[in-house]
């Protein structure tokens, strides 16, 4: 059930992020509200909140710092759903997620350029689609979540 509320917020958000370049409060909110309550909901209670809350830390943190710095770098909705993603995944399988969000940014990134587009360092590139492809190999591949 926690997998399947992530994925679906992941997909939802990734809808959002390409068509309007934001993901609404609403959806990170609600998201991360249902992932912390199946987390608690878990046994041993508390401790797969606290791995969850761990997890959210370790994905939301460092983009969060990077959000304070320049804000053009990352939207908050990014920052929010990381804070699910690392929530629903924890501290052991949220870093996978990331590695395969880069790894996804990054194909798309060489399909681009082996089609002949050019690289443009300004240009606004949103980060939801590749979080829920992320999302989605890692649940693939068995979570155990």
């Amino acid at each position: 059930m926690l997998v399947t509320v992530l994925v679906a917020t992941m997909l939802l958000a990734a809808v959002f992020d390409l068509r309007e370049r934001r993901i609404p409060n609403w959806l990170t909110g609600t998201g991360f509200a249902f992932v912390v309550a199946l987390r608690a909901l878990e046994q041993p209670f508390p401790l797969p909140l606290k791995e969850g809350l761990l997890g959210a830390a370790m994905l939301a943190v460092p983009f969060f710092l990077v959000w304070l710095v320049n804000r053009e770098a990352i939207g908050m909705g990014d920052v929010k759903l990381l804070a699910a993603v690392g929530m629903a995944l924890g501290p052991r399988l949220g870093p996978d997620a990331l590695m395969a969000a880069g790894a996804a940014f990054v194909l798309w990134l060489a399909g681009r350029l082996a089609v002949g587009h050019r690289l443009e360092w300004r240009a606004s590139v949103p980060m939801a689609p590749f979080l829920a492809a992320g999302v989605v190999v890692v649940a693939a591949i068995g979570t155990g979540v």
